[in-house]
């Protein structure tokens, strides 16, 4: 799941996969990091342009910063100068956005949330506006997370005697901020939401360390850049069945 940067470069050098198909570019962070392996293979199973504006612990919307002083900054640079300058120089088809789970209930912190749920709506409405070329937003939900904090399945594997000991259950969703994208794309034509949580967890909201021999999880919140790769198959039918593969 590498990711590239463009900033300061030609806005191509952001593309990692060419083809004669639509162009696809994904945003956000780690999480949607994640999602690189299994794009690439749907890219180039199906012809498809594939370009990257990922920064780990960046999240897609504008304005949203989170973490430390150095991340926030490259954060900021990267973002900016893909909505500014990326992006309406590719001028994507579809733009595939991710990010990282919201553990929080919105009125835990109501001035983070206010800023979450504004950044988020004045973002996607601003992406639809400028999408005169019709460009396609396709938000990923965030993937199941254990509804104990800390709790790390790859680690649980090393020292387990069995499997199904480090199974775990899921925090049932979808959380305030999936509902908020949810209801977004309820409210426009553009926008679309996908949750892939039973691809991840086919016995949700019990998660299993591993499915069909593969190790889902490299932490608590993260997928393994196998377990992403083998989703493709499901991800291409899906975006098909959307009309987002014409």
């Amino acid at each position: 799941g590498t990711t590239v940067d463009c900033v300061g470069r030609s806005p191509s050098a952001c593309t990692v996969v060419r083809g004669d198909g639509p162009h696809l570019l994904l945003m956000g962070d780690s999480n949607a990091q994640m999602w690189i392996p299994a794009l690439t293979e749907v890219a180039r199973a199906h012809d498809l342009t594939l370009s990257l504006a990922v920064t780990p612990g960046c999240p897609w919307p504008r304005g949203l910063y989170v973490l430390s002083k150095e991340i926030r900054d490259q954060c900021r640079r990267n973002k900016e100068d893909a909505y500014t300058r990326v992006i309406p120089a590719l001028r994507p088809d579809l733009i595939v956005l991710a990010g990282a789970p919201e553990q929080a209930p919105e009125d835990a912190d109501p001035d983070r949330s206010a800023r979450i749920r504004r950044s988020t709506i004045d973002t996607l409405q601003a992406i639809e506006a400028d999408g005169t070329d019709g460009t396609d937003v396709l938000i990923i939900e965030s993937a199941p997370t254990p509804d104990v904090d800390g709790f790390n399945p790859l680690d649980c594997l090393a020292k387990a005697e069995s499997v199904e000991a480090c199974r775990f259950v899921a925090r049932p969703s979808p959380d305030w901020v999936e509902q908020l994208e949810r209801d977004q794309a309820d409210a426009s034509d553009r926008v679309a939401t996908v949750d892939l949580d039973r691809l991840i967890c086919p016995f949700l909201p019990i998660c299993d360390p591993i499915v069909g021999g593969r190790v889902v999880f490299w932490n608590g919140e993260h997928l393994t850049e196998s377990f992403s790769r083998s989703l493709a198959p499901q991800l291409a039918t899906y975006l098909d069945d959307q009309g987002l593969l014409d």
